[in-house]
């Protein structure tokens, strides 16, 4: 980010959906707010899993910090996800976000934007069983190693 004091848009979303998290905390709702300051992903490759640092809120001990690539979704059913990134200020190529559940998944790509950084936001939903686990995966082919702000929102929704 080139300015510190000015959130990403897709870094903002997340934040305010993690406003939200107080209302979730009077619930019985499984959800986990976690935060990747700079996560070191290569251009090209298979991808970077993101190795979360910060953990903002988490209800039902969904993330543990000596396995942090790995979110674990105490519950079977639908989960909401929404991870924000704001990746380097470079032309060249394109951005990818996958989110790996057990069972499903989702990808969004994004090329990148001439002379700004690019604020991403992927959300979708994952419908899942008993014991699955999730992963954000981080992909991009600018020609150099790129260091983007990663946060990610996970919340079950029901079955």
């Amino acid at each position: 980010m080139s300015n510190p004091e000015r959130l990403p848009d897709g870094v903002e979303q997340i934040r305010q959906l993690g406003a939200r998290v107080d209302a979730l905390e009077r619930t019985h709702r499984p959800y986990v707010a976690l935060i990747k300051g700079s996560q070191s992903v290569p251009s090209g490759g298979s991808g970077t899993t993101v190795d979360w640092q910060i953990e903002r809120s988490d209800k039902f001990g969904m993330w543990v910090s000596s396995n942090p690539t790995i979110i674990d979704l105490p519950k079977p059913g639908l989960y909401l996800v929404a991870v924000g990134m704001s990746w380097d200020n470079n032309s060249t190529g394109y951005r990818n976000c996958a989110v790996n559940g057990s069972a499903t998944g989702f990808v969004q790509r994004q090329n990148a934007i001439s002379g700004a950084t690019t604020d991403m936001t992927a959300a979708g939903q994952l419908l899942e069983a008993t014991g699955a686990t999730m992963s954000v995966v981080l992909y991009q082919n600018s020609g150099v190693t790129m260091t983007p702000a990663v946060e990610l929102f996970v919340a079950w929704f029901g079955y």
